[in-house]
């Protein structure tokens, strides 16, 4: 904010300093302080009669640590919030270039706007986190417990919103996911296994989007809806389509990516997902009514990835191989369970006709 100041050097010399970054350097660092110094007390003994008895401290650690009881915590809070401050009046946020060294003449410049949205980018990577800080210690103090926020659950957020910072425009974001089953043991059957082998391989972060995230889709639904974290406007924007059970989920990714949406995909695993062994999806794939569901959809989505120009992914939804598979290796639990409709309707779906693509 005060970087502006720059352009009235003309009527007062000394303003010309704000060009400068060692000198906005500095003074950020004295507003800092000052701003620390003189509202941090007055923070503190807000803090304290607020929390009354402060946060609690462990039993089971050392008994130094009892000292600490009743030291109100949220001590972040002047923190931050001198940071803020400072960034805010200090940092250069505006897109202008100085066009000659007299400074006389601001430009646009890209480079600068760059440099500005990094700067907020950061500032609200650093924000987010000083919330979650905020929230666990809020938790803490609240329900008189050392308990605050789970592990998992401060590293699913913090994931979420490093993501978000990183790609701001992408629609879907995919967190790592553990999946435990109903005794809460981690385990992998042949549905898990298989989405691991047809989703991308992600070591960190990655941003997909248009067919190619549509044709790795349509080979295999690699999704965990649950831990998915969607943009709130591009859904409400699109919404569910009707008249689906078992891909409604899959049918809004489908719709988002086909309207310009990306995804990002997270390696960290801060999700766990829990399958049942006699899930109402498991009944309905061996009873063989999801696959009847599955292959419309699959050859509607076929026909508007040809509309759109995208051939190889109505190839892939049209051949829908993972689909078959799966009815096939259904088939003999089907047969051994006297499910005679199950064992016609996973039949009728291995061998469906795949169609012709257009070119």
């Amino acid at each position: 904010m005060l970087a502006l100041l720059q352009q009235f050097h003309s009527y007062i010399g000394p303003l010309n300093l704000f060009r400068y970054l060692t000198f906005r350097t500095g003074g950020a660092i004295a507003t800092a302080l000052f701003f620390v110094m003189f509202f941090g007390p007055r923070i503190i003994a807000a803090l304290r009669i607020k929390q009354g008895k402060g946060q609690p401290i462990r039993t089971d650690g050392p008994q130094s640590h009892l000292a600490k009881r009743g030291t109100p915590t949220m001590g972040g809070l002047m923190i931050l919030s001198g940071l803020i401050v400072t960034t805010l009046l200090w940092a250069k946020l505006d897109p202008y270039v100085c066009a000659d060294i007299t400074c006389s003449k601001l430009l646009w410049s890209k480079a600068a706007l760059h440099a500005s949205l990094y700067v907020l980018i950061v500032m609200f990577v650093t924000i987010g986190f000083g919330l979650i800080g905020f929230y666990d210690d809020y938790l803490k103090v609240t329900k008189q417990s050392h308990n605050g926020l789970s592990g998992r659950a401060r590293l699913g957020i913090e994931t979420v919103v490093a993501a978000h910072e990183q790609f701001p425009f992408a629609q879907i974001i995919q967190p790592g996911v553990e999946v435990i089953d109903e005794h809460n043991q981690p385990g992998m059957g042949l549905v898990d296994r298989m989405k691991r082998i047809y989703s991308p391989r992600v070591q960190g972060r990655r941003l997909l989007s248009g067919e190619p995230l549509a044709i790795t889709l349509m080979r295999g639904n690699w999704l965990y809806f649950p831990s998915i974290c969607w943009k709130s406007d591009s859904l409400v924007a699109m919404n569910f389509r009707e008249g689906l059970n078992v891909t409604q989920d899959l049918a809004l990714a489908l719709d988002l990516i086909k309207a310009g949406g990306s995804l990002v995909i997270d390696s960290t695993i801060c999700f766990q997902y829990r399958r049942h062994r006699e899930s109402d999806s498991s009944w309905r794939a061996l009873e063989g009514t999801r696959f009847i569901e599955e292959r419309e959809f699959l050859t509607a989505m076929a026909q508007e990835f040809d509309a759109v120009g995208w051939h190889r992914a109505a190839r892939t939804a049209r051949l829908h191989l993972s689909s078959r598979l799966h009815a096939a290796i259904l088939l003999p639990r089907a047969w051994r369970t006297k499910q005679h409709q199950g064992v016609r309707n996973l039949r009728e779906h291995v061998l469906a006709r795949s169609g012709i693509s257009k070119k």
